[in-house]
């Protein structure tokens, strides 16, 4: 079981590092887990948690809240199926959320929320079996790319005993996915839910191309910012009929600017991308974005591609569609 973790709550020391463990004398409720999305009710979860004066909670996120939800619900003398324990725990959940769970006996579980917000894919070809966020990850597992599928919003797998059983544990109303997997967060080599990053991205750069009102003329070209808004750049390029060019070099030793802490971006965007003047002086360029959120990355490379590019002209072009509203259900945006 394996986790990288995106703070949306909570610290970002290692304590809340995942997957977490409960400890228990019976197997059955000695369990680790680990899951991508956040709760929207924590908070009242939380408050139920601690009513009764007794209680106490080590830290401030909605990781720990699962923990216990789990462990009450296990702590009847009757030991239930994991897909009916899983049913008991979720109802009191409102949130986004693909999970896994391990029993001490060895049991799995994997569980994706109702409204399919959280990608989860799985493999299952006997005797293996691996579940992810993308369907890359099981890709390079070796899974063969038939075995791969999508859960469905709602439903869970549940493994014992050798046996696999795939069962609804909430209605799915409507499904709800997260435009900003395909947007941004997904790796361009997964398709989730039926639909391919990569063919999602190239399809958004095309209604760029379709869209543009900037005079094309032998100095214009597209400049892509690395990297999830390549394949959009690229597309936007061919249908424009000018190059698609290479004119800022990423620093890979930089994380991702959008899922760091207010305080660290403006600095990491300032040294996460490098302008190529021998491809940006005098020309006029086409700048494709990804998305804006929050402009902290836009605004630093704006000032570089003047200052070190000496580019003539900047054209911003965005292929997401304008953000216009917060999100509480995994993205850290909720203002």
């Amino acid at each position: 079981m394996g986790h990288v973790r995106y703070a949306t709550c909570g610290g970002n020391d290692k304590s809340y590092a995942q997957p977490f463990e409960r400890h228990h004398l019976q197997k059955h409720k000695w369990f680790a887990f680990a899951f991508n999305g956040q709760l929207a009710n924590y908070q009242e979860l939380r408050r139920d948690l601690l009513a009764d004066g007794d209680n106490h909670l080590a830290r401030d996120n909605d990781t720990e809240i699962i923990m216990h939800e789990i462990s009450r619900e296990l702590s009847g003398d009757r030991r239930p199926g994991l897909i009916e324990m899983w049913r008991n725990v979720a109802r009191r959940f409102d949130g986004a959320y693909s999970l896994v769970y391990l029993n001490a006996l060895g049991d799995l579980l994997v569980a994706r929320d109702p409204l399919g917000l959280k990608p989860l894919c799985y493999a299952w070809e006997p005797p293996l079996f691996a579940a992810a966020s993308e369907s890359v990850a099981l890709l390079n597992l070796g899974f063969q790319p038939e075995s791969i599928k999508s859960l469905p919003p709602g439903q869970a797998i549940a493994i014992s005993d050798g046996r696999l059983t795939i069962e609804r544990f909430a209605n799915s109303p409507r499904q709800a996915h997260c435009f900003f997997e395909w947007i941004y967060f997904a790796n361009v080599a997964s398709t989730m839910d039926g639909r391919s990053v990569y063919l999602s991205r190239k399809a958004l750069g095309e209604e760029l191309a379709r869209l543009e009102t900037v005079p094309i003329d032998e100095d214009t070209i597209v400049v892509p910012v690395p990297d999830t808004s390549k394949a959009a750049a690229d597309a936007m390029a061919f249908r424009l009929g000018i190059p698609s060019l290479e004119g800022l070099i990423r620093n890979r030793y930089t994380g991702r600017t959008f899922i760091e802490g207010s305080n660290n971006r403006r600095r990491k965007a300032e040294a996460k991308y490098t302008p190529l003047r021998e491809v940006l002086e005098d020309k006029r360029v086409i700048l494709v974005e990804d998305s804006i959120v929050r402009s902290t990355t836009m605004k630093v490379l704006l000032s570089r591609i003047r200052e070190l590019g000496r580019a003539r002209e900047i054209h911003v072009r965005v292929a997401c569609p304008p953000i216009v509203a917060p999100c509480f259900y995994g993205i850290d945006m909720s203002t």
